[in-house]
């Protein structure tokens, strides 16, 4: 029966609760992320690196900490500076003109590399003193101006929001950094920005994460090529375009103060939101990484060894001061031991200057012993130079037992009689394939059949591809003079439609062997699908005239008929009764992949609403089964909360509009005043209206609204209409 909506929403001021959503990308400036001091000591910069005179300049909401797992932006977290809220970073990109507007001043040296006044800006600075050649930290840059206004490939537009990474100190070359940008397009001198960097002009650096790409102008889509989101789905950044994961280098002065400022601000006015994201720990000193080795396609070997046939290797990797000649000395631990358990490592390497990596492989050694899996631990000591200290680092290798190596399907076998055939079919396993393999007469077939007539010596051997184990048997194909048939059959019990099947696996006499049974059919074998318990019997005559005749009994269990009803309930329970015959024991399996009971006639409540295949298998006391599934309707629980007022004065009390609720679907509002004017529209439940229209504040007064969506299980579209009360 059809519920209204005003039953559903007067429910929903005695039950109404809220859900949050969390995005991928999660954005956080609340303590200690709000204040710049502990971002740039606690999360920007990594080891060895000094900071002092940390300052930030703009509006709190525009810089804080950010987690970015799972998404698309390529950096798990870092910080995060804006033109606008962090809090508007994450997704789904449902907007393409996300904007916050802090009416906060601009930055002239922004203007001055934008080319237009800026507004809004957010700048963090701070000194450092360089403890190695050179300065790197990795970002990306994300805006909502992509793709609208993006000007000619590698245009001149200046309508953009503009940022930096600007340092001032020693130049290694002679000279000083006067606030020189580091913030540009691979090796070229171009500026990171909108004209600069887009799917028309360093495309390779570009993401396109824009789910109306195909409605912007030709001139501003992207090609297919860049994977552009159809639909806002999935998308996990609200910004319409990123750039891949940027580097910044630049040659330092070691032991030398220097200064940086990150800065960002809105350019020509303060529409549409742009950020940096800057990777945690990026900002940092020398570093020498130990790093498995990696193969000719770029992927890294493995560090699990088996013993005496693969190799692996790890080499060094240094970032920071080339000039340097270093000896890393080298420690090993484990269980396995150093030139016992593989081969001889030295105690140090040697990476001389210009040199970026050092190799080393790792060869374990068979030795046939039953070890279990060994260990090598390999740990590196603190280096340290005239300008860096390079801190140590540790890897761990194992060394795995060949399994055993097996040849199965050979035995001695006699024959029943003279040129009987006998087939081997050889399986193989344990060691390491690819298998080499032969027969004493040449053949490599693993499936043969020989047809002696006199006794006859096989010969196989067989070994693995790392050649430390082999395999040699020898096997005895027996022809006998005379041997006895010998064929019987066991009491049986089966389920009512099943098929009897009887095999008495007849070996002996002579061959041929004919079989016949009480039916009158002649196979080895005998099927059929009984309809009563009784007797079945079989003879068995070889070409000698030996009989053997058995029998058995056949006891035919009734077979049990599933079945069940059901009643679902508002609260999104539902009460099953069984309605099955011949059955003891039961298993229910509720479709929702984790509800299951034995019960006969169980009560379950579902997590969520909807339709649901619910399978009830039964079993009688033979074991013998049955089941039965249906589609079970469950009735969500609906929720639904429309305020009549709300005063969008920034007293951070009730200033927006927002319906809250849950349990149905194709939601949509729209806020019309006094003259029918629509001054607000959206189809998504998590938006708020501010009490702006184009970018306005509008009168306070009443206006209408009108909600439409689908109730729960309906297939039709239900409106509410209402009055709401705007006050000041």
């Amino acid at each position: 029966m059809r519920s209204s909506l005003r039953y559903y929403i007067l429910s929903i001021a005695l039950l109404f609760s809220v859900h949050g959503l969390h995005a991928q990308l999660v954005p956080n400036n609340t303590v200690p992320y709000n204040l710049a001091t502990y971002l740039v000591q606690n999360v920007l910069v990594g080891q060895g690196v000094q900071v002092s005179n940390i300052t930030y300049t703009g509006d709190t909401a525009a810089i804080g900490f950010f987690t970015a797992a799972n998404t698309n932006l390529g950096i798990d977290s870092g910080v995060v500076i804006s033109t606008g809220s962090i809090y508007k970073t994450p997704g789904p990109n449902t907007f393409g003109n996300t904007t916050t507007i802090f009416n906060g001043a601009g930055d002239s040296l922004l203007t001055a590399y934008g080319g237009d006044t800026t507004r809004d800006a957010a700048i963090l600075e701070f000194d450092f003193v360089a403890v190695t050649d050179t300065l790197q930290f990795n970002y990306v840059f994300g805006s909502e101006e992509y793709p609208e206004f993006v000007g000619p490939p590698c245009g001149t537009a200046t309508y953009n929001d503009v940022f930096g990474f600007f340092l001032s100190g020693p130049n290694p070359i002679g000279g000083n950094y006067d606030q020189h940008n580091l913030a540009t397009v691979g090796t070229s001198s171009l500026i990171v920005g909108i004209n600069n960097l887009n799917c028309q002009c360093f495309s390779s650096y570009y993401i396109c994460n824009d789910p109306n790409n195909a409605n912007q102008l030709p001139a501003n889509q992207c090609a297919s090529v860049y994977n552009c989101p159809t639909t806002s789905v999935g998308t996990t950044i609200e910004y319409d375009g990123l750039t891949q994961v940027m580097n910044v280098y630049s040659p330092l002065v070691c032991g030398q103060t220097y200064h940086i400022k990150m800065a960002i601000a809105d350019g020509g006015d303060w529409q549409y939101d742009s950020g940096i994201f800057i990777e945690a720990k990026s900002f940092k000193g020398p570093s020498l990484r130990m790093v498995i080795q990696s193969d000719s396609t770029g992927s890294s070997l493995d560090t699990a060894l088996l013993e005496g046939c693969t190799s692996t290797g790890f080499e060094f990797i240094r970032q920071g001061n080339l000039n340097d000649t270093i000896i890393v000395p080298l420690y090993y631990a484990g269980t396995a031991v150093n030139g016992v358990d593989y081969i001889q490592l030295p105690d140090s390497v040697v990476i001389l200057p210009d040199s970026t990596t050092y190799t080393l492989d790792i060869q374990s050694i068979f030795d046939a012993l039953p070890e279990g899996t060994e260990t090598i631990l390999i740990y590196s000591d603190s280096v340290i130079t005239p300008c860096a200290v390079y801190p140590p680092d540790t890897l761990v290798f194992t060394i795995t037992d060949q399994s055993l190596f097996e040849v199965t399907g050979l035995s001695d076998t006699s024959l029943t009689c003279p040129g009987d055939p006998m087939n081997y079919t050889v399986n193989i396993s344990g060691g390491t394939g690819p298998y080499s393999y032969q027969w004493g007469d040449g053949s490599t077939a693993l499936s043969r059949t020989f047809s002696p007539m006199a006794d006859t010596l096989l010969i196989f051997e067989a070994t693995d591809s790392c050649g430390n184990q082999h395999y040699r048997d020898t096997v005895s194909l027996l022809v006998p003079i005379d041997t006895p048939l010998i064929a019987s059959l066991n009491d049986t019990l089966i389920c009512e439609g099943d098929v009897l099947y009887l095999n008495p696996n007849g070996s002996g006499g002579f061959n041929p062997v004919q079989f016949s049974w009480q039916d009158g059919s002649n196979g080895q074998t005998f099927s059929s699908i009984p309809a009563t318990s009784g007797y079945y019997w079989f003879e068995m005559t070889d070409a000698c005239g030996f009989v053997r005749r058995d029998s058995m009994y056949l006891n035919l269990s009734p077979s049990p008929n599933a079945n069940y009803g059901y009643v679902a309930y508002p609260d999104q329970s539902v009460s099953f009764t069984n309605l099955s015959t011949n059955s003891s024991i039961y298993n229910w399996n509720f479709g929702d992949g984790s509800g299951m009971s034995g019960l006969a006639d169980p009560v379950y409540t579902y997590d969520a609403g909807g339709t649901y295949t619910v399978w009830l298998t039964i079993e009688n006391a033979d074991g013998c089964m049955d089941s039965v599934s249906r589609l079970v309707d469950v009735i969500p629980v609906f929720h639904l909360y429309i305020p009549n007022a709300f005063s969008p004065n920034n007293d951070l009390l009730n200033d927006c509009f927002q319906v809250i609720g849950e349990g149905f679907t194709n939601f949509s509002i729209g806020i019309y005043d006094r003259w029918g004017k629509e001054v607000y529209y959206s189809e998504d439940l998590m938006d708020c209206w501010d009490g702006t229209f184009e970018g306005k504040d509008v009168e306070a007064g009443t206006y209408t609204y009108r909600v439409k969506l689908i109730l729960p299980l309906e297939s039709d579209f239900q409106i509410e209409k209402g009055y709401l009360f705007l006050t000041r």
